[in-house]
């Protein structure tokens, strides 16, 4: 089969992809008129660093002037609306049985600051189950092409599982199979290879195999 599987983690291991669209348009709220477009973009660049997105909305949605202490201060408060709440998400169906018996060796390239998401990880019992947990602010295909070298993976024998078109992007960029997880908080279409949940990832798994051979 394959030789390792990367996961995104919001929307993929933890159904908490809804809890970063509510923050985000808490976080913003004193502009309500441009809210729409703030979620329609956070949506479009799911799996993106926080940081970049904020950056970005401040400058092109909200038309305020540069102030990096200002956009660090929306980065910290983002990250305390999140943080009860991701820490009591749900799995994200399939998982446990997923983790219980691993198809290959797991890892993680998420959008999460990466120091919040090691946090997460401990408190949710779930270091152990990845041998390498990256976050932002690494680009995920530098994520993805630094876990392919620590290991001497070719990138077509790894699959990478995500919900956001950045994922998507990332996999193409660096030339490895990918799972759309398609859900009702993300926008991936139900095209290529693609599933509810992680119930459905063993036989996902086996169908991109058997179109190799």
């Amino acid at each position: 089969m394959f030789s390792g599987i990367v996961f995104d983690f919001d929307g993929v291991i933890l159904e908490s992809a809804g809890i970063k669209t509510r923050a985000f348009e808490r976080l913003f709220a004193a502009w309500p008129e441009a809210v729409p477009a703030i979620r329609a973009y956070h949506l479009a660049h799911a799996g993106i660093s926080r940081h970049v997105k904020i950056a970005h909305i401040c400058a092109h949605l909200l038309g305020l002037p540069d102030d990096p202490a200002r956009e660090a201060a929306l980065a910290e408060r983002f990250g305390d609306l999140v943080w009860d709440e991701v820490l009591a998400a749900p799995l994200v169906p399939g998982v446990e049985a997923v983790l219980a018996a691993p198809l290959a060796p797991y890892a993680i390239a998420s959008g999460t600051p990466h120091d919040e998401l090691q946090r997460i990880l401990a408190v949710r019992g779930l270091t152990g189950a990845f041998w390498a947990a990256c976050g932002s602010p690494t680009p995920k295909p530098v994520i993805l092409r630094d876990l392919l070298a620590r290991r001497g993976w070719r990138a077509v024998d790894v699959v990478f599982v995500g919900d956001g078109e950045s994922d998507r992007d990332a996999a193409a960029d660096v030339g490895m199979p990918f799972v759309a997880r398609v859900h009702h908080d993300g926008t991936l279409p139900r095209e290529g290879w693609w599933i509810h949940d992680l119930t459905e990832l063993p036989a996902r798994l086996r169908d991109i195999e058997a179109a190799r051979s």
